[in-house]
């Protein structure tokens, strides 16, 4: 990942020389700083289990913050998704990343440490969490939407946290819509007039969905593992929908050359193309791909999150026939 503008919030002189966490949306607001010179904090590395949360107890300067995105239609895993690259592509180890029930649910959210309303709301049914280690550091995201706007609790130990006089990443902004199937307002920018988040949504209403959480190593046409909810969704629409078929195509970002980006984004495409048909018993005449490198950006290539953001797979609709 890029270097990216550290802001000195605290003088946390005895702690690693990081830079700047990570990197949040420009129009994320920062509603609740606090920082505790000698505090302590109990960081969760392990779903509820046993009538407890398994955790990794740092002693040093804390920073408690609250940051709130307004109107976004992104889910929390199209939030979380650029954090966590961040993170592993700066070396962090990640020992807890889940989601709602995942976690444990309600047990999960009383028995760790969140903010109070009305800075930090959290809807019990939509949730994710990402805890983050690296030498001496920690910090953990509390991620939620609710009420038309996204929430992210950032605890962290060690480290720079963000700042909202640092650079950042592009805004992210609300779809708009006049009713169901409408269309978005004409100054949103493209990606968020196309789609909600929703698979069989965005395809019905659209004709194209993304599919937001698969995970390539950089540089890499290698799907991990999984499990994708987008791959369950999609493959969940095709199942009910026998006569419609997809096109799958791969976008990345923009560094390196036109005819690497269109042969790594076309590999990819063709990778979740297999595991469709390997994995959820797909039909292949159902399913093309295809990759177009980075020709079609949703995002500034200017920020890391841009960048993130741009490096994708989409399901377009070709048939319903």
């Amino acid at each position: 990942m890029t270097t990216r503008a550290a802001a000195a919030l605290i003088a946390a002189l005895t702690q690693p020389a990081f830079g700047q966490t990570v990197d949040l949306p420009s129009n994320a607001a920062l509603t609740l700083n606090d920082v505790t010179a000698s505090g302590s904090y109990a960081l969760p590395i392990g779903p509820w289990s046993d009538g407890e949360i398994p955790t990794d107890r740092r002693d040093g300067t804390v920073t408690r913050q609250i940051w709130r995105i307004p109107g976004t239609g992104l889910t929390t895993e199209q939030i979380a998704a650029p954090l966590r690259i961040q993170l592993r592509e700066d070396g962090w180890e990640i020992p807890l990343d889940c989601e709602t029930d995942a976690c444990g649910g309600f047990d999960f959210r009383f028995g760790t440490e969140v903010l109070p309303a009305p800075q930090m709301l959290v809807d019990l049914g939509d949730f994710r969490v990402l805890s983050a280690r690296k030498e001496d550091a920690a910090l953990s995201l509390f991620i939620s939407r609710t009420g038309g706007a996204g929430y992210i609790q950032l605890i962290q130990l060690g480290g720079t946290a963000p700042t909202p006089e640092a650079p950042r990443a592009a805004p992210v902004r609300s779809v708009s819509r006049s009713g169901p199937g409408g269309e978005a307002a004409a100054n949103q920018p493209r990606a968020l007039q196309a789609t909600t988040g929703d698979i069989q949504t965005d395809l019905d209403t659209i004709g194209r969905a993304i599919l937001a959480d698969l995970d390539f190593a950089t540089g890499s046409a290698a799907l991990s593992e999984g499990p994708y909810a987008a791959l369950e969704a999609l493959a969940a629409y095709l199942s009910d929908y026998p006569s419609r078929r997809i096109a799958l195509v791969g976008h990345t970002d923009a560094e390196g050359s036109l005819e690497a980006n269109v042969a790594l984004s076309r590999r990819r495409a063709q990778a979740v193309r297999t595991r469709l048909i390997e994995r959820y018993d797909i039909a292949a005449e159902r399913l093309e791909a295809d990759g177009i490198g980075y020709l079609s950006p949703i995002a500034s290539n200017l920020s890391e999150i841009g960048r993130t953001a741009n490096r994708r797979v989409e399901a377009i609709l070709i048939s319903t026939e």
